[in-house]
């Protein structure tokens, strides 16, 4: 099922064209789809994840370790009204380009950041 892949990397497209690179792709098992695929930028790195065809964004800090939810991010920055996992590879990728320097400021805010649950 690369289909999941392939909306993911049909999302991130414009992400890549921004500074952004492919720093690493997980399928497994590939016969559910399931993937994981990591960009990382200068200064903030993204996980994309699809589980069981649910699609969840990850974010984080390039320096340092720990990754947070991104619809919890812009929950917390006053960007989302609730959390969970995204429709769409493509929504999570348009609300992370609007919102990218309100996550950057929260993520480098260590008594904000220190309120978000930290993902694995």
């Amino acid at each position: 099922m690369a289909a999941y892949r392939d909306q993911i990397e049909r999302a991130i497209a414009t992400l890549l064209g921004r500074g952004f690179t492919v720093v690493g792709v997980l399928e497994a098992p590939k016969a559910l789809g399931d993937t994981e695929l990591v960009l990382a930028s200068s200064a903030l790195k993204l996980r994309f994840i699809s589980d069981r065809g649910q699609t969840f964004v990850d974010v984080a800090r390039t320096d340092a370790p720990g990754w947070y939810d991104l619809s919890e991010v812009l929950v917390a920055s006053g960007q989302r009204l609730a959390e969970g996992p995204w429709d769409t590879p493509d929504l999570a990728v348009a609300e992370f380009q609007r919102n990218e320097a309100v996550v950057g400021q929260l993520l480098a805010d260590d008594a904000r950041r220190a309120r978000l649950n930290v993902r694995r």
